[in-house]
């Protein structure tokens, strides 16, 4: 069950919030400040994070880079009652995913939460695919690199009776018994 985290300073949005989406199936945890904030998301690791601009403790943009320290691939969505076209803008700079002006239609925000879930399924599910990828690259270079090495030990070893004929054949060289094999080629 995905976990959402509503951080909104006034208790009656956090809890019509919290009581629609966990009537659509979600978990839901609260938070009312951006310290309360923090801590939440450091224990209980949100799938998404539904936040208010405006808190008794500083704003959205005071907390989004915080959250992007915490875990970086949390989805957030920022709220606010004073939407400016300005304000937007730097809360998606900052890392927040969606931006919404209150009153929010809960439907709409149960919609937009769950595409952000999606999209974060789906980047995880890339980023597993693409470290799949890389060990078994890894793996591949290993074991050709153990074949290599073990090519050459069976090659060492399967060398080594012909080694005593090479050096027998070169201390013949040496003596010149060489030269008398060939010579007898030529006649």
């Amino acid at each position: 069950m995905p976990k959402i985290l509503i951080v909104d300073d006034e208790p009656g949005i956090r809890f019509g919030v919290r009581d629609f989406l966990e009537s659509e199936g979600l978990e839901v945890e609260e938070a009312d400040t951006i310290a309360s904030a923090e801590r939440v998301v450091r224990d209980w690791h949100p799938d998404a994070v539904v936040l208010d601009h405006m808190l008794p403790d500083g704003t959205a943009l005071d907390l989004l880079p915080r959250l992007r320290e915490i875990d970086a691939t949390v989805p957030v969505v920022v709220l606010t009652g004073h939407a400016t076209i300005d304000l937007a803008v730097r809360a998606v700079k900052e890392g927040a995913d969606q931006f919404l002006a209150k009153p929010v239609e809960l439907p709409a925000l149960l919609v937009m939460v769950r595409r952000l879930l999606e999209s974060q399924r789906e980047k995880r599910r890339q980023i597993a695919g693409r470290a799949r990828q890389a060990r078994e690259r890894r793996r591949s270079a290993l074991r050709h690199c153990l074949a290599r090495h073990l090519d050459r030990r069976v090659l060492r070893r399967r060398m080594r009776p012909h080694a005593a004929l090479s050096r027998a054949g070169a201390a013949r060289v040496r003596s010149g018994g060489a030269a008398r094999c060939g010579a007898r080629d030529d006649q």
